[in-house]
């Protein structure tokens, strides 16, 4: 997205007198793109030599984020705050411990259209966004602890009209939240800076000192808009207008027409056993009032109670985005952590709350929504890749890949056809074949392309345009097949759970060996390095020196549950769920490195990975795709 133009401007307010107190605050450009920003304060200094020590801080951060400038976004500011951490932590143990616990200060990093924010102490931030104020960034409490010290943590995009604010959290000793909001839509940010520079004067003591950034993004705010007010009026603004017609009484005796009541009218003379009235006129008397009593009384307690509903469900409503705002927080300081697995708890608790808050239709749910999806892809590492590279294209769909030389063999199951790629089209016709299904295929350096089919592995000899049989397993049931350099084939035995190891020699298999045996049989796909790792639908099992390991999968906000392929290269693990669309990258660990979502495609079968030339190849129906990650 383009660079935003931003305006920024500068509260600074120390008085000469104030001992007790030190300020500093600097802006620097980083380059063309990315701007920082620093505000820190030492309080209740009992030194002027502990001043000093304030400057040595503020010219660590600056040297840090300048050392760091290869990078940039998010991956500068998470580097040069871990860093920053660990130089403020050697500096509280080894040299000056005279800062700890009195030092605040905010450190904003504006990349483009992003912004990153991070404070220790008494600090805070808040975002004017379409006439209303929200704080990003709560003031938390001294520490004791040098270590971490800039752990509150938050980031997000800006837009056109925006109004970023970082400061010292006493300027709200000052101002109210109220009149700065308002100042702040009635006034552009340097109007604005100068009519809040001049409260804080009027009303500040001698040993209190100040600092605040107001950074304008895009053009400022249109004057010409109709003037809403976000702050609750002061007494004398409220004018009270008396409407016309009758009060609630009035109306309802109005609505009361005695005349048409029956013991009102004139009866005609009757017999006197008849001519009796049914009421008194006492009794008539008592049941109007009761009649209007109980109307009244229903009123009111129909009122009371939609008002009471509406307070508790106002109340819900605050709780709720004090709980999401936590969570954003707390998710943020996870992934800065690489906590991933306490990032996807706090995740799930969101989700509840923002389900409620939208069962309550609170005004700020959608702000929530949008937030959430940013959420999700950070959590899981989410790449998507909308219009992935196509290398080829064949006549038919293609189920199995495996490399030869610098070109790749393709295979369908159902006709047994092969193709092959390097980087022309051609397709293999072959006289003899098997009819037992085709289950999987592997080329070995130097000697050909071999197939497994049923119980028997067979080499296929382009010259004669046939499979030549080289190795049957009677009863066997050998699913996959794969090279390892220098001489070795492997096959997984469905019957008896066995990994078989072939060597193979002069294009012939001259040997047969059982690598390991498992006494689960359902495997849908193997790959190994100097371990073997058996795929399941739902679990990878991992072999070291023959011996079965747990092999956990990462937390994700939506579990493996379907994978269909497996494969293993330099120091990761990948998995394809073509049910999801995804591919899945993981460290040998089980750390989620990255997700790669391919979204447009439509049946994902295959893949290979060359992770020196960061490229990943799959087989998407009739189509090799090429990805490069």
């Amino acid at each position: 997205m383009p660079k935003l133009e931003t305006q920024i401007n500068q509260i600074y307010l120390t008085h000469p007198q104030a001992t007790s107190n030190t300020l500093v605050m600097f802006q620097e450009p980083l380059d063309e793109s990315q701007n920082l920003l620093v505000i820190a304060k030492l309080i209740n200094i009992r030194k002027k030599s502990d001043t000093v020590d304030l400057k040595k801080i503020c010219s660590c951060i600056q040297k840090i984020f300048k050392n760091n400038i290869n990078l940039s976004g998010e991956h500068l500011f998470e580097a040069a705050l871990s860093e920053i951490n660990n130089t403020l932590a050697e500096f509280g143990q080894k040299e000056r411990k005279a800062w700890i616990g009195k030092l605040s200060a905010i450190i904003c990093l504006q990349s483009n259209d992003s912004v990153y924010l991070s404070s220790s102490g008494q600090t805070c931030s808040w975002l004017f966004r379409k006439k209303e104020l929200t704080e990003i960034l709560h003031p938390e409490p001294s520490v004791e602890k040098p270590i971490k010290t800039f752990s509150n943590f938050t980031s997000g995009k800006i837009r056109s009209q925006d109004i970023l604010l970082v400061s010292t959290s006493n300027i709200f000793n000052y101002i109210s939240l109220q009149l700065l909001g308002k100042t702040l839509f009635e006034s552009n940010s340097e109007q604005a800076s100068v009519e809040i520079s001049k409260i804080i004067q009027d009303s500040s003591e001698n040993e209190d000192s100040i600092g605040t950034y107001l950074i304008n993004c895009g053009e400022g705010l249109s004057q010409t808009e109709e003037s809403m007010p976000i702050y609750a009026p002061i007494p004398e603004e409220i004018s009270i207008e008396k409407k016309p017609g009758y009060s609630l009484v009035h109306k309802l005796v109005n609505i009361l027409d005695f005349k048409k009541f029956h013991f009102f009218q004139k009866r005609p003379k009757q017999i006197p056993l008849l001519s009796k009235p049914r009421f008194s006129l006492a009794k008539k008397f008592f049941l109007i009032s009761f009649s209007l009593f109980f109307i009244l009384a229903l009123i009111n307690f129909s009122k009371y109670a939609i008002q009471n509903h509406k307070i508790k469900t106002q109340k819900e409503i605050v709780s709720l985005e004090q709980s999401l705002e936590t969570e954003i927080y707390d998710i943020e300081f996870a992934l800065l952590y690489k906590n991933q697995n306490q990032a996807v708890k706090i995740y799930d608790e969101y989700l509840l709350n923002l389900k409620r808050m939208e069962d309550l239709k609170g005004p700020k749910t959608e702000f929530y929504k949008q937030s959430q999806a940013e959420l999700y892809n950070r959590i899981n590492l989410i790449n998507t890749v909308l219009e992935p590279k196509v290398a080829a294209e064949f006549r038919l769909s293609a189920d199995l890949l495996t490399r030869a030389g610098n070109g790749f063999f393709l295979a369908q199951k159902q006709s047994k056809t092969f193709f092959k790629y390097n980087p022309n089209i051609s397709e293999l016709f072959m006289i003899n074949t098997p009819q037992t299904p085709l289950e999987g295929a592997a080329h070995v350096s130097g000697t050909g392309t071999f197939a497994v089919f049923g119980d028997t592995i067979y080499l296929i000899d382009e010259s004669q345009k046939q499979y030549v049989a080289l190795k049957t397993i009677p009863g066997a049931s050998l699913l996959g097949l794969k090279f390892m350099e220098p001489n070795r084939l492997y096959s997984f035995n469905k019957t008896t759970g066995e990994l078989l190891r072939f060597i193979v020699k002069d294009g012939k298999i001259t040997q047969q060996q059982t690598a390991i045996k498992s006494s689960d049989t359902d495997i849908l796909d193997f790959a190994f390095d100097k371990d073997i790792y058996l795929l399941y639908k739902d679990r990878v099992v991992k072999y070291v020196s023959g011996n079965a390991q747990s092999f956990p999968y990462p937390s994700l906000s939506q579990a493996i549950e379907a994978a269909e392929k497996i494969f293993v290269a330099g120091n990761n693990v990948y998995i394809l769920e073509n049910g999801n669309k995804r591919l899945i990258i993981m460290s040998k660990n089980g750390v989620l490195v990255n997700q790669i979502i391919l979204p447009k495609t439509s049946s994902l079968t295959d893949f290979y990975v060359n992770e020196s030339a960061r490229i990943i190849n799959v087989l998407d129906n009739n189509k090799l795709l090429e990805i490069t990650f």
